[in-house]
């Protein structure tokens, strides 16, 4: 609760600064695409550009996942590390958890020169949870570049993971055998009722 506490600070912090002074500015993100279609235990790659308007600068710091549901599961990565996580019980500004990524893993533009717009690229690949039941989940993710002047970066809060069944392997090579075995079977007794 006390680090919830003193990140709410500094964001009221930021944004005061932001108010009063006229040169910060704005870097955005765009999920593109949006949604991603996923089996459970499966990973995904999220893609996106960055528009700015304003003159600013920097590297990348860290990224950052929100569920924004009560049902939205945690997300595992393939490189890097969970730098920090934490659960909200009730939701703080309607994200039910947050989990920041760094240390590797980032596959987005490592620096941000504005003013621009990026080409779309890769940002980072996750994996959903083997256990996931099917069904979409909505989350908000962003990605913190240490920009000079001080400025804002806006997250997309539009990310949505459907995660969906599918037959297990053995499943499937099960009913490949038995129609196999059926045909094989079925043109033998045709054989015996009509020869050639």
């Amino acid at each position: 609760m006390f680090s919830c506490c003193v990140r709410l600070l500094f964001v009221i912090s930021g944004l005061t600064i932001l108010a009063s002074s006229g040169t910060a500015g704005l870097l955005t993100l765009t999920l593109n695409p949006h949604i991603y279609t996923v089996s459970a235990g499966g990973q995904v790659t999220l893609a996106g550009l960055f528009t700015t308007a304003d003159a600013i600068t920097g590297p990348y710091g860290q990224d950052f996942l929100f569920g924004l549901t009560s049902s939205s599961p945690h997300l595992g990565i393939v490189a890097g590390s969970v730098l920090f996580s934490e659960d909200f019980n009730p939701p703080v500004a309607g994200a039910w958890f947050e989990d920041e990524f760094g240390g590797g893993g980032y596959l987005g533009p490592p620096t941000i020169n504005g003013p621009q717009t990026t080409n779309v690229s890769n940002l980072r690949t996750f994996v959903v949870p083997a256990n996931t039941p099917a069904g979409t989940y909505f989350y908000s993710y962003g990605v913190g570049y240490d920009l000079n002047p001080l400025s804002t970066v806006l997250f997309d809060q539009s990310l949505q993971i459907r995660v969906t069944t599918t037959p297990e392997p053995a499943t499937i090579w099960f009913s490949i055998g038995a129609l196999a075995l059926i045909a094989v079977t079925g043109r033998k007794r045709l054989q015996r009722w009509w020869p050639q």
